[in-house]
């Protein structure tokens, strides 16, 4: 395979095959465009959602009502509030619709219609409230209950159970500091309202209304509040794909609506967002269950869009996807995946529960079992997820977690296990059971003293560049979702996680390019005959 020149869409300027970025306008490329082989594709896609090196993610540049609720004790952030709960004390009672668009607003709500191919039903109120008086607004709540302040606790120490964080930390401030840093923009689908970070329509000002108000048109179409008290994983898995759409429409309005001057302006106020967030000193699982619908969830869309246009996305949300795994992989969603109802695990004598059971889903369980045995063998024991249950608990004075998962087959179910089994082996106070066709997990708390392990890059970061890595190969080879899946697999099984990284970079070594063509190349005849045979 060969890399040639490419054409930016933006100002017109040819670059070099593989670089990241365009030196007259700085627009970012995308992963799988930097990497599709000549002839392949033309020029970027203004819809293809950008992606950066995996140490710096991009921070989102709006959110939708709510963070994720605490689906499982694993991956939480906030216990039953929403973002603007969190964000500004004082809401409204209600809705209140104006009669007219602000005609700073109109034009921009203009475009999201044609874009999104839907007509809103009525204008829609802007808030523009100053920075400095947005970031004091933001983190406002009152103080935690005794109750909800152990809640906390208890939750620091489920992360810990599950070897996913270290030592004691105040887990409420850390995700003030991550909503302070990462929101810039919402949209209240209770009040009807969008609250923007700014009252001058700059760049970033621009684009994030084009995000949010593309958040109002979809829930006059499609109620966003859907799946609102869901535990089942669905609420995750909606929300992944109305910030995945939105993403998309910001995409195409950044790309076809900022002029290059415009660009070198947004893309310096996100960096120093970025600097002024300080988002390092938060534990990843946090900052990954956050970013997850942005970062994973536009190439979910992509495929949607790719398979019929604006069309297949409002088919999604009439039937929208039920977990984590068809985000992951959107060629299941598509072949109609329905995720198992599993039962709850029992608990015994002396072990009280903390909650109701509810499961982690795919994405949570890779990172438990990545961060001891390395991304590789970390997804090649949980692609075969097919649904989950866990509940925390407490016995003797100890915070514990259980998960019963179940797998799509015997096979799938002996590499869990066995991945399962070498992730215990690790742990200070972890044991994995059968319980019938299933596989029980279940670990201990074992202190603040416990030292987490991590991994370079960490398998979310994988994981996200692995969505892009099989998008490209899909589009660049023309094939079907399963086989372009079985390809990057196998690749990045063959690579190594750091090396995929290095493909992400501005300028990758071109001896990890040569490699990673041939690995390709090696991967597609195997990946044809039998696309679940991803080991090489």
């Amino acid at each position: 395979m060969e890399f040639e020149p490419w054409t930016c869409p933006k100002c017109g300027r040819e670059n070099e095959g593989y670089r990241g970025f365009c030196g007259a306008c700085t627009y970012q490329r995308p992963l799988e465009e930097r990497f599709a082989p000549a002839g392949a594709c033309g020029a970027p896609s203004a819809s293809a959602p950008a992606t950066g090196p995996p140490s710096e993610p991009a921070a989102p540049r709006g959110a939708g009502p709510s963070l994720p609720a605490l689906a499982v004790a694993w991956v939480v952030l906030v216990v039953g509030l929403s973002v603007v709960a969190v964000l500004v004390g004082n809401r409204h009672a209600g809705p209140s619709y104006p009669k007219a668009w602000d005609v700073r607003v109109q034009g921009i709500a203009q475009f999201v219609e044609n874009e999104r191919a839907l007509k809103f039903d009525h204008p829609v109120r802007v808030d523009f409230v100053p920075v400095a008086v947005f970031k004091t607004r933001v983190g406002e709540g009152k103080a935690p209950t005794k109750k909800e302040q152990q809640d906390l606790e208890d939750q620091v120490a489920e992360l810990r159970a599950v070897g996913l964080v270290s030592g004691n930390f105040d887990l409420r401030a850390l995700q003030r500091k991550l909503v302070q840093g990462a929101v810039v923009g919402y949209y209240d689908p209770d009040t009807k309202r969008i609250t923007v970070r700014g009252d001058q329509m700059t760049p970033d000002v621009r684009v994030t209304l084009a995000h949010e108000l593309t958040h109002a048109l979809q829930d006059q179409h499609y109620d966003l509040r859907l799946f609102r008290n869901d535990r089942t994983g669905q609420a995750d898995a909606y929300r992944a794909l109305y910030e995945a759409d939105a993403v998309r429409i910001e995409d195409i309005y950044t790309h076809d609506q900022l002029s290059a001057t415009d660009l070198q302006e947004l893309q310096t106020a996100r960096q120093q967002d970025q600097k002024d967030a300080d988002l390092g000193s938060i534990p990843a699982i946090l900052t990954d269950s956050f970013s997850f619908p942005y970062v994973v969830g536009p190439y979910f869309v992509k495929a949607l869009t790719d398979a019929g246009g604006n069309a297949r996305v409002d088919q999604a949300f009439a039937r929208p996807p039920a977990s984590d795994a068809e985000i992951v992989s959107p060629e299941v969603y598509i072949d109609g995946f329905a995720p198992d109802e599993v039962a709850p695990p029992s608990l015994g004598a002396g072990e009280s529960a903390l909650g109701k059971p509810s499961p982690s889903g795919q994405v949570a369980l890779l990172e438990v079992l990545g961060a001891r045995l390395g991304y590789v063998r970390g997804w090649d024991a949980v692609r075969g997820w097919k649904g989950d249950s866990s509940i925390s608990y407490r016995k003797s004075g100890k915070v514990c977690v259980v998960d019963a998962v179940a797998l799509g087959s015997d096979a799938d179910r002996d590499r869990f296990e066995t991945g399962a089994r070498a992730w215990a082996a690790g742990m200070p106070a972890a044991e994995i059971t059968r319980r019938g066709d299933n596989v029980v997990l279940r670990s201990c708390d074992p202190g603040a003293s416990f030292k987490a392990p991590t991994q370079d890059p960490s398998p979310f970061d994988t994981l996200a560049l692995r969505a892009g890595f099989a998008q490209g190969i899909r589009e660049a080879g023309h094939f079907d979702g399963a086989v372009a899946s079985c390809i990057a697999d196998r690749v990045i099984a063959v690579l190594g996680p750091p090396a995929i990284a290095k493909l992400n970079d501005s300028s990758p070594d071109a001896q990890v390019l040569a490699v990673a063509r041939v690995a390709v190349g090696a991967a597609a005849a195997p990946c044809k005959a039998n696309p679940a045979d991803r080991v090489p």
